[in-house]
């Protein structure tokens, strides 16, 4: 074999047992890498010197899963800092370097710079995107301080795209920050920021219309784009939305006709102003991490999307997670005209 192959390190020695002619080795901590290999005393002894095993065997336990091809003899160096990500990522049986390149080309979008925009450009900026493009028009103040983990008591009253920017820079030269400190005021001005966009999030809840123009810029640019967010106290991820594949927001939406009353609208208008999300910030870490984790899977297809046409509710009391499925709506005034 032309390939240089080993054992991953991710493989660890669980146990280790010897017979009369063999030694019983079970490799792997969980149930997925699990593996038991039987080797004479010969091969323990190539395995433990890392020596070259003879074809036969070394077929066997490529087939197996059990040796691998050796990634970091190959890395190059703009890559080596994403490793032990690459570990992870071959350990899923994909190729580790193809997954990090592919990465590595990609742009994301996030609508909203608060306690989810935070976690979740903390996790994208380590994982190597090519892009991040950073859009909010609000200032750090100090109630933000308890889950908006960019952000020190000196940045109180800066620009939160703005001081994202710079911290995030900071962790990683090799993606590209770009901070859009200004309000989406409708579609025109969306499709102006999300230009050669990859991959959207949205965890802007102001203003009010901010889903239905999202979705709609989305739709028309064919660009993904996935929901993190609240819903009273419970965090909520997803769906994800993939143009031509899955529904889309307006396929759910209620579109109840309603006769305009003045004093209805101006009380739903006035307790809208007064609403304000409780905000907790491990429960923001959680799921943060979670919208992070399945846009990843999305660029790198290492496992299935679990928030695709689907909705994970994240009760941090009983820590279950709840999912409800959506269908597209043939009738969608949006994604099927």
């Amino acid at each position: 074999m032309k390939s240089h192959y080993s054992i991953p390190p991710y493989l660890g020695l669980n146990q280790i047992s010897k017979t009369k002619d063999n030694y019983i080795i079970e490799l792997g901590y969980s149930k997925r890498l699990k593996k038991k290999l039987f080797v004479d005393k010969d091969g323990m002894q190539r395995l433990t010197e890392k020596s070259q095993l003879n074809q036969d065997i070394q077929s066997e336990l490529v087939n197996e899963n059990i040796l691998k091809s050796d990634f970091r003899s190959n890395t190059p160096d703009n890559l080596k800092r994403y490793d032990r990500h690459m570990l992870f990522f071959q350990s899923y049986n994909i190729d580790p370097l193809q997954a990090q390149q592919i990465l590595s080309k990609k742009t994301v979008a996030l609508i909203g710079m608060g306690g989810i925009g935070n976690w979740v450009s903390l996790n994208l900026i380590g994982s190597g995107f090519k892009e991040l493009r950073l859009i909010d028009f609000d200032t750090v103040e100090l109630s933000n301080l308890t889950r908006q983990v960019l952000f020190d008591e000196t940045a109180i009253g800066m620009s939160k795209v703005k001081a994202a920017k710079k911290v995030l820079s900071n962790k990683n030269s090799q993606t590209k920050i770009v901070a859009f400190d200004q309000k989406v005021q409708g579609v025109s001005s969306l499709k102006k920021y999300l230009k050669k966009v990859d991959f959207i999030i949205i965890s802007a809840d102001r203003p009010a219309q901010i889903h239905d123009w999202v979705n709609t810029v989305a739709v028309k640019m064919n660009i993904p784009y996935l929901n993190i967010g609240y819903r009273d106290t419970e965090g909520v991820v997803g769906p994800l939305t993939v143009p031509g594949k899955t529904y889309c927001y307006q396929c759910f939406k209620e579109h109840k006709p309603h006769k305009k009353d003045k004093e209805l609208t101006r009380i739903q208008n006035k307790w809208d102003s007064c609403y304000q999300a409780p905000s907790f910030g491990p429960l923001n870490a959680i799921i943060s991490s979670l919208g992070a984790i399945e846009v990843i899977k999305y660029f790198t297809k290492f496992s299935e999307c679990e928030s695709l046409d689907t909705e994970l509710c994240f009760d941090p009391v009983t820590f279950k997670l709840k999912k409800t499925s959506y269908q597209i709506d043939e009738n969608c005034r949006e994604c099927c005209k």
